[in-house]
């Protein structure tokens, strides 16, 4: 017993200091006392924890498991493998959408813990196996227990890691194969009819509106504004693209600000600011000098129109990757994937979009991430609006006759 004491403590420190190596990985640094205090205490349980661990194995492996170096290593292996899965599984698993996501999960399993237990029930069944004793009797029925206790762990663990996956994977319709042809948008292929790029892309606190048509110009106007409590939101960037989708003219809002007029408010395709006694009517024939609301003449051809959202754009499927509560919500949401299909210029284009919700509002609350479609038929192109942040252009090519 003296003997196996000195082995279980001498393994205990390896282990220990193989745990620390093998999991934090990181070089020492200077802290603080109490963490200095935490970290020995916690190493001082490890230690004590690895001793009674190492000298149950040396028990077990002297009175119950067959005398053989590999069932000293494969049983031991296989109970803490199990006593580790239900630890993960219970802490780690969330419900999931989909078998590739539960199979990455197991996966990250074994390459970290399970690469580490195997590493640790091979040093204690080196350890407690030599030297070897000088007499070993053998029993035919403890081979055969061993075996039977072998099988029926190997059979728990598979039944545990299937009860996990029943019980976790969020219940939707069958995923359809010909959902794996969808594309993500910046990856569309060009095709014989339609060129897809992203056009504009802001910052998370940054708006992009929905766009404006100018049908006497044949022009659309896309303005960004800075995230706000305000119901009139300052402007930001304004960009005017002409009928071919093509950027034609940029300005910022401090281009057409100072002091005195700030900050810079969109009315009607008219800028002015708070005050509202001057205007700038910069969209419609492109002036930057503000002038007296009073003193300016609206001209016929000054109409802007907001560019309507189309209905061709059908989500077609959603697939659910997580379940999560938005804040103190009881209310139950799902994050995943969504399949779209888009009839543009005669054709079907097939993309998906990631990341249904987000966190991201002034109050923190989730939003869903929006995709929005406009076309006029006085353009050559046409415009997807992800998520009030991004968009994309998808320009027509001409048909040959």
């Amino acid at each position: 017993m003296e003997n196996i004491n000195i082995k279980a403590a001498f393994l205990a420190v390896i282990l220990l200091m193989f745990t620390q190596h093998y999991y934090v990985r990181q070089p020492g640094s200077i802290m603080s006392p109490v963490a200095a205090i935490a970290i020995g205490v916690i190493g001082i349980l490890i230690f004590f924890a690895y001793f009674f661990v190492v000298k149950i194995t040396a028990y077990a492996s002297s009175t119950g498991i067959y005398p053989h170096i590999g069932f000293r290593i494969v049983l031991p292996f296989m109970v803490f493998l199990i006593i580790a899965w239900l630890i993960y599984a219970g802490v780690s698993i969330k419900p999931f959408g989909n078998t590739r996501d539960y199979l990455n999960i197991l996966k990250q399993f074994f390459v970290t813990h399970g690469l580490f237990i195997a590493i640790c029930t091979l040093a204690i069944g080196l350890t407690i196996s030599y030297p070897a004793p000088k007499e070993v009797i053998t029993q035919p029925s403890s081979l055969r227990s061993n075996l039977n206790f072998l099988v029926i762990a190997i059979a728990v663990f598979f039944a545990m890691v299937f009860l996990f996956y029943i019980t976790n994977k969020i219940k939707q319709p069958a995923f359809d194969e010909k959902y794996n042809s969808y594309k993500p948008l910046d990856e569309l292929p060009f095709s014989a009819n339609n060129q897809i790029t992203r056009l504009l892309e802001t910052s998370e606190y940054t708006h992009l509106e929905q766009p404006y048509l100018l049908p006497n110009a044949h022009q659309v106007i896309i303005m960004s504004n800075h995230r706000s409590n305000d119901k009139q939101k300052p402007v930001q960037m304004i960009w005017r693209l002409n009928k071919d989708g093509d950027i034609i003219e940029k300005i910022e809002d401090n281009e057409l600000t100072n002091d005195n007029f700030y900050p810079l408010i969109a009315q009607d395709g008219l800028f002015t600011d708070y005050d509202g006694k001057e205007v700038i009517t910069w969209i419609f024939n492109g002036e930057r000098e503000r002038k007296n609301k009073n003193n300016i003449q609206l001209q016929d051809d000054w109409v802007i129109d907001s560019l309507k959202e189309d209905s061709n754009l059908k989500m077609v499927y959603f697939e659910k990757s997580s379940e999560f509560h938005c804040r103190n919500s009881d209310t139950l949401r799902y994050n995943g994937m969504k399949y779209y299909e888009l009839k543009s210029n005669n054709e079907m284009l097939l993309f998906k979009l990631n990341s249904t919700y987000t966190e991201g509002d002034l109050y923190g609350d989730c939003q869903e991430r929006r995709l929005d479609y406009y076309q006029s038929e006085q353009l050559n192109f046409s415009l997807l609006r992800v998520n009030a942040q991004e968009f994309y252009i998808i320009k027509h090519k001409k048909e040959k006759p």
